[in-house]
C-alpha cells in the first residue's frame, strides 16, 4: 500500500503494510494536524502581540482575532474581557464598566446587556480584579486566557 499526504509544511509518504496504515497513520495525521493548528495559533498570537506593542491594532480587529480563538465567542463576558484587555494595552490601566461599554459603542459594537454582570463573571473566573471601589484591572490570568503574554 502506497500513501502520500501533504498538509501545510508537512509531507508524509508511506509504503508498506495496510494493517499498520489503518492503525497508526490516522493517529499520525491527527497529530500533524494538531501541530499545524498550534503553529497557526502561535503565529496569530505573535501578530497580535506585535500589533499591541506598536499600538496599531484597533478594537474591532482585536475583538475579531481573539473571538476566533475562543469557543466562548458568543458570550458578553468574553467580549467584555477582550475589550478591557484592549483598553489596558492602550494605556488605560484602571477601568470602570462604563469604559468598556463606551469603547464598544464607539467602535460600533452592540452594547452589552449588563456590563456589571460581565465584570462579575470575569472576576469569578479570575480574569479581572476589583480595586479602588468601582474600578477594576485585567489580571495576568485574564490576559493568559486570551492568549496574550505580558512582559
Amino acid at each position: 500500500m502506497d500513501i502520500k499526504i501533504s498538509c501545510g509544511g508537512f509531507e508524509l509518504e508511506y509504503s508498506g503494510d495496510e494493517e499498520f496504515a489503518k492503525e497508526s497513520l490516522c493517529k499520525l495525521v491527527a497529530e500533524i494536524k494538531n501541530i499545524i493548528l498550534a503553529g497557526e495559533e502561535s503565529q496569530n498570537s505573535n501578530a497580535i502581540q506585535e500589533s499591541e506593542s506598536n499600538g496599531e491594532m484597533k478594537l474591532p480587529a482585536f475583538v475579531e482575532k481573539l473571538e476566533k480563538r475562543s469557543e466562548r465567542n458568543t458570550r458578553g463576558y468574553r467580549k467584555f474581557l477582550i475589550t478591557a484587555a484592549w483598553l489596558h494595552l492602550n494605556g488605560k490601566k484602571r477601568l470602570q464598566t462604563s469604559d468598556v461599554a463606551a469603547a464598544l459603542l464607539e467602535n460600533n459594537f452592540n452594547s452589552l446587556s449588563n456590563p456589571s454582570d460581565c465584570l462579575t463573571t470575569n472576576i469569578d473566573y479570575g480574569h479581572c480584579e476589583r480595586i479602588e471601589g468601582n474600578k477594576f484591572i485585567v489580571t495576568r490570568n485574564g490576559f493568559q486566557d486570551l492568549g496574550i503574554q505580558l512582559p
